[in-house]
């Protein structure tokens, strides 16, 4: 018997090794928010066939929009474009060997997996163009200060930078600063174990209403600061031969920022310490710089990803694409159709003008006219075509104009363009056409657009009111008609019974039950 046993369970070993060497197909999961490179699996992992001897992989289908790619000789499969989990949530991909001594393909299911805050968020209200003049400020705000002590420039240049960083919220429009301060001058000014007094207002009168800047300071910031992991620990620390009794770290808050004019501040700052003390008035304006071309984040160090014309967000880098492409990178193309303009109110004999402009459809596309659901036929001079390759957006482009005498009532409605594209996918895009105000009876989406005068809305309002008075009185006399009959029915039942409370809670019951030939119901 022992022997038995130990005969089938090598038997089980053999077999189960043999179906999963055998096995074809694979579920792997990534992150959407993963950069290109990074590394999912490896092949030769998945499928023991491929573990040993040489390789000549490749992916055979199902690399939608090209975000994989695969290693020749090593299997690795590697995310070569962004992914977007709303995008494409699931990719079929088949690979073969063609070194393999029995060439098989196998098929791999890559899941993205969603994550929060991803992709980054482009947010216009705080959006600032690139920088297109040459400063030398390496933030995309600068701060400015008139006082007393004249015209200054705050943490605009590359000093105050090694010092000082900028965090940018993209969500709220907010900028915050941290900077640290050191010197002789504050540690005889604020003797050790004593707290200054400090305080800092400002006001501002500009349309619209901006969000008042406020400073924090940390007297004592080497023992006491802000959990931010954008504070440098190497701030803290002093030179060998230089050392100071305080690290006073400030923080500098800007909420709701707006970007498309500069921010104008009347403030007063006061500052009260043992040996030292002042207070007084100065203006403080900030200004949107925005970043270099190409890079994004509070010291403009970030490089942008946003490919094909797409605008890069200053505050975190999102991008906003142009038509005709999406995606993290705007490197997925979106094949959209517009036409223009989307309504037009013609007289009688007058010529209508329909432009359709379709972009990155193949120039093999099907292209097709239509009105009020029905196909319409154009020819000779009346439709022009232009077809050809936007360098600055990187896409294709086809434009089609059609000229329309409307004549009729019956030319008068939707009409609609329509491109096929190779994959079967159709893109529609419409505009409306009317006569005089009037539409053709066969165009079921178009309503009248005639104007209505003040009398006629005057009217409508009145009669809307009377029927409403109408309503209310009809349902009061149909709830006192309900009331004094309910009021009969309980007096009827009740009348030769002291204990009213009874039969007032069997009456329903019995009512229900049509005990009683001819009995009305309630």
């Amino acid at each position: 018997m022992a022997v038995l046993m130990k005969a089938l369970a090598v038997l089980l070993v053999l077999c189960a090794r043999r179906c999963f060497a055998d096995k074809r197909s694979f579920k792997v999961g990534v992150s959407e928010s993963v950069d290109p490179g990074h590394v999912i699996t490896s092949v030769r992992t998945l499928y023991l066939q491929w573990w040993k001897g040489d390789g000549q992989f490749r992916i055979t289908s199902g690399n939608k929009d090209d975000r994989f790619t695969i290693g020749n000789e090593t299997g690795d499969v590697i995310v070569k474009r962004y992914l977007n989990y709303d995008i494409e949530p699931h990719y079929e991909l088949r690979v073969t060997n063609d070194k393999a001594e029995r060439k098989r393909e196998i098929k791999i299911r890559i899941s993205v997996e969603d994550e929060l805050d991803y992709p980054p968020t482009f947010n216009p209200n705080c959006y600032i163009p690139p920088r297109v003049r040459d400063t030398t400020e390496i933030w995309p705000l600068m701060g400015t200060l008139h006082s007393f002590l004249g015209y200054q420039n705050l943490f605009s240049n590359r000093k105050n930078g090694s010092k000082s960083v900028m965090v940018l919220d993209n969500d709220r429009c907010d900028a915050k600063v941290f900077s640290i301060c050191k010197s002789d001058f504050w540690d005889d000014t604020i003797p050790e174990g004593t707290t200054p007094f400090f305080n800092f207002e400002c006001t501002n009168d500009q349309e619209p209403r901006r969000s008042l800047p406020t400073i924090t300071p940390y007297w004592n910031a080497s023992y006491e600061r802000p959990d931010d992991s954008t504070i440098s620990p190497q701030w803290f620390v002093d030179k060998p031969k230089k050392k100071f009794l305080r690290h006073i770290l400030l923080e500098i808050n800007v909420e709701n920022f707006i970007t498309e004019s500069p921010s104008l501040y009347k403030c007063t700052m006061e500052f009260k310490a043992p040996n030292f003390g002042f207070k007084a008035s100065m203006g403080f304006g900030i200004e949107a710089l925005g970043c270099p071309a190409g890079f994004f984040g509070g010291n403009c160090s970030e490089i942008c990803v946003c490919q094909n014309g797409g605008s890069c967000h200053p505050f975190n880098g999102a991008c906003k694409c142009p038509d005709g492409w999406k995606g993290r990178a705007c490197d997925i193309k979106d094949p959209k159709v517009a036409m223009s303009p989307t309504y037009q109110n013609v007289t009688s004999g007058q010529t209508a003008r329909l432009s359709c402009v379709a972009l990155n459809v193949h120039s093999s596309s099907t292209f097709a006219w239509a009105l009020n659901g029905k196909q319409l036929s154009v020819e000779g001079n009346n439709m022009v075509t232009l077809q050809g390759f936007n360098t600055q957006f990187n896409r294709t482009f086809v434009n089609v104009t059609i000229t329309v005498v409307i004549t009729n009532l019956d030319m008068s409605g939707e009409y609609a363009c329509a491109y096929k594209a190779t994959d079967g996918r159709v893109y529609r895009q419409f505009a409306k056409v009317a006569l005089e105000g009037n539409f053709s009876p066969q165009c079921g989406s178009c309503l009248p657009l005639k104007s209505v005068s003040g009398e006629s809305v005057a009217l409508y309002v009145v009669s809307g009111l009377a029927v409403l008075f109408l309503l209310v009185l009809i349902t009061q006399s149909y709830l006192k008609h309900k009331l004094v009959e309910k009021e009969k029915a309980i007096t009827m039942v009740t009348k030769n019974d002291p204990d009213v409370k009874k039969p007032i809670a069997e009456f329903p019951d019995m009512v229900r039950r049509a005990t009683v030939e001819n009995e009305y119901t309630v």
